[in-house]
């Protein structure tokens, strides 16, 4: 009779070790937003009320686009993303009635992304048995990094926080806005469309003050959204090609370090679309711009 209470005992004791890990994940993204959420969210705010960084951005883009055609590695497409959601912000925050809680929507996504391309790449550099000067020094900046983002840096803690598998992502049609070209440089033309942009709604605005603008800017980030997809889910599936034709920590690394810009980038795709005259006013801005 003394069994079933031992055995409840056991079976207690068992849950309560399982648990911890999946509250420490949590605990450990809410430590990252309460850290960090209000204070990007005001810097963006700041960062983006500068109109003069239109023009400051906008001038750089044609040697980016340059460096974009002639470079072979995926670094061309890790630029591109991150100037064509700075694009979208850029205008969307001019517009919106409440620009604050875009950005922290939008920040707290950034955040999480953050958070998980750390902890892949903790985990590449502890399975390098024999390190580089340059894997050590890494290695100390990352327990910097994470200490910073997470207030905490502990080895189990963040051993606990569970990492995506390649065998588990598999690729699906998604519904693009727009046909995209070979063009390496494409994304960045529409970067440089969006920062203009306002100027554009403002001249419109002059002769039609009521002027719609909730559907131009879901079909803007629509816009963007295919073209960063586009070039993410191509870095992700070579990434996941290379990793099963060779299954090393560095290709695991890579798959992960992708696949997570992939999930932010997929979670950024509107629910809702605008309407036909906005798709037209859009396409129309993309096709009127000069390219470089």
């Amino acid at each position: 009779m003394r069994v079933l209470p031992l055995l409840l005992i056991f079976l207690c004791g068992c849950f309560l070790r399982e648990k911890p890990a999946a509250v420490t994940q949590e605990c450990l993204l809410k430590s990252v937003l309460d850290r960090h959420l209000e204070g990007e969210t005001a810097s963006a705010l700041q960062h983006f009320a500068r109109r003069s960084r239109q023009a400051t951005r906008w001038s750089k883009l044609p040697d980016m686009a340059a460096f974009v055609r002639s470079d072979t590695g995926s670094r061309k497409d890790i630029i591109s993303r991150e100037i064509l959601w700075e694009s979208v912000v850029f205008c969307t925050v001019q517009f919106i009635p409440e620009p604050e809680t875009f950005i922290r929507k939008w920040n707290a996504g950034e955040l999480r992304c953050r958070l998980m391309l750390l902890l892949s790449e903790r985990e590449f550099l502890q399975s390098v048995i024999w390190k580089t000067a340059e894997q050590q020094s890494r290695e100390k900046e990352l327990y910097i990094e994470i200490l910073q983002l997470a207030g905490s840096a502990d080895d189990e803690v963040l051993a606990s926080v569970p990492l995506v598998s390649p065998q588990v992502w598999e690729r699906t049609p998604l519904p693009l806005a727009l046909p995209v070209s070979q063009d390496p440089a494409e994304a960045l033309q529409a970067a440089g469309v969006f920062y203009l942009m306002p100027e554009e709604i403002r001249r419109q605005q002059l002769s039609t003050p009521d002027m719609p603008l909730d559907g131009i800017l879901l079909e803007m980030q629509s816009a963007a959204a295919t073209y960063v997809l586009y070039l993410v889910q191509n870095q992700l599936e070579a990434a996941q090609k290379a990793y099963i034709k060779a299954p090393t920590p560095e290709n695991l690394w890579n798959f992960r370090q992708w696949y997570y810009r992939y999930q932010l980038d997929i979670s950024r795709l509107p629910q809702t679309r605008g309407r036909e005259k906005d798709r037209e006013f859009i396409q129309s801005m993309l096709l009127l711009q000069p390219g470089f």
